[in-house]
């Protein structure tokens, strides 16, 4: 079989590839540690900054909605594009939040943050879902690996880059300007990530429309559930994704917690780390980006999530006089580019050709929602057990962070070996043309 990409293809890939970096760089700037800072010079402490943190993942679900709304339209570029708009011009409001604070009380200025911070996260889920599902159905499945490989990898070369410059920028501006101007230099910052949100849709204009539209039956109820979850795969597809998003989640707050109080990390070394993740994502998204075959993605998803559990194991040696056992860690987090390429594809097998927005979205929204929920969790039954603890007695401190560490590999190990009851078809047949 002739394996090398069509024109189609080929365009399709450097419309993506284009989308993605655009699309990453003003995330970059609008979400993430960026917005942390944010909402923490606004005010945000505690309970109000881990919802904020959850928020993208909690309201993801809405991405569940997708297949009706594209039902209800009859069009799915039309439905992405709408909601895509709404997501980036909602992003603007966020810096008026800092902008006129002033205006609301001070305690609920967090929550005004958070607010305007779930309507466009609401409308980015049903746009993330609609875009995978176009995607999916424009390229060959023989090319789905190439195709989120080299999305991925676009994506993690401006991850290199373009978090470090906001932190360095943020930080100089709050050493040089007064409280006043910075909420000004807030604003110029989102102002240059929405822009650059905006700027990720027109790549995708030069896409094919694929006319397609989802059966009939397509609207998201108790029926199309378990009409779903017949597919023997799809029941260990899902329950792979939402143990490891549990297991992912719980210690959200609980690494960063860790990395200053005990290991105490300053924020350069912290992104020494985070640059080799990141290159070593970079290689492994291509290197899941070679499979062909369904039970290639099922090989490759198993062992790129083991190798990812293994990193708790460097975080519990890791104290601050031997800090550089986290480099074990970040290099194994590094096998999260194969996991988030191999994952999608290996679900993406199991949907009927144009109709595969459900699928996606249990896939990645609902695990969304777990480790959101999860990661809330986690920092509470660490602050539990920290309540426990005196100030003079280090050892049972230690040994709550290490509790929640164990808990949480066995959960990514448990993930990984949920992998194998997913049934493939013999190694050499092709996914074009035996849907796992």
């Amino acid at each position: 079989m002739n394996m090398e990409p069509s024109p189609l293809t080929k365009s399709a890939h450097r419309a993506i590839v284009l989308n993605a970096a655009l699309w990453t760089a003003g995330n970059a700037l609008t979400t993430g540690g960026f917005l942390n800072y944010f909402a923490a010079d606004l005010g945000a402490r505690g309970f109000s900054l881990a919802v904020l943190m959850a928020t993208p993942e909690l309201v993801g679900l809405s991405g569940m909605t997708s297949r009706s709304l594209w039902k209800w339209n009859g069009d799915r570029r039309r439905v992405w594009l709408v909601t895509t708009l709404v997501a980036r011009f909602i992003t603007f409001l966020i810096p008026c939040v800092g902008l006129f604070r002033q205006r609301v009380p001070t305690d609920a200025v967090p929550w005004v943050l958070i607010g305007v911070l779930v309507v466009a996260q609401a409308a980015q889920g049903i746009a993330t879902t609609l875009y995978f599902s176009w995607l999916a159905d424009l390229v060959p499945p023989r090319d789905w690996g190439r195709l989120f490989a080299r999305r991925n990898i676009a994506a993690l070369t401006i991850q290199l880059v373009v978090p470090i410059l906001a932190a360095w920028f943020r930080d100089d501006a709050k050493k040089r300007f007064d409280t006043a101007t910075l909420w000004w230099v807030y604003a110029a910052v989102f102002t240059a990530g929405g822009l650059l949100l905006l700027a990720s849709v027109w790549p995708m204009f030069a896409l094919p429309h694929l006319q397609t539209r989802p059966d009939e039956r397509s609207s998201f109820n108790l029926g199309s559930l378990r009409s779903i979850l017949q597919n023997r795969n799809v029941r260990w597809l899902l329950a792979h994704s939402w143990c490891l998003a549990l297991a992912n989640g719980v210690t959200q707050a609980v690494f960063f917690q860790y990395q200053i109080r005990v290991v105490k990390l300053g924020l350069t070394g912290y992104y020494v780390l985070a640059s080799c993740m990141v290159l070593l994502q970079m290689v492994t998204s291509a290197w899941a980006g070679r499979c062909v075959t369904a039970a290639d993605h099922r090989r490759v998803l198993f062992q790129s999530t083991l190798i990812t559990s293994m990193a708790l194991g460097f975080w519990c040696l890791a104290n601050a006089t031997q800090w550089w056992w986290l480099f074990g860690a970040f290099c194994c987090w590094g096998a999260f580019g194969a996991v988030n390429v191999a994952g999608p594809n290996l679900m993406l097998c199991q949907a009927p050709p144009g109709d595969n927005a459900h699928h996606l979205a249990l896939f990645r929204q609902v695990a969304g929602v777990v480790a959101g929920i999860s990661g809330i969790l986690g920092g509470l039954w660490l602050d539990a057990m920290l309540g426990l603890s005196t100030s003079k007695s280090p050892p049972p401190a230690v040994g709550a962070f290490h509790l929640i560490f164990a808990v949480s590999w066995a959960g990514r190990a448990m993930a990984a070996f949920l992998v194998w009851g997913v049934r493939t078809i013999k190694e050499g047949d092709r996914i074009a043309e035996h849907p796992a």
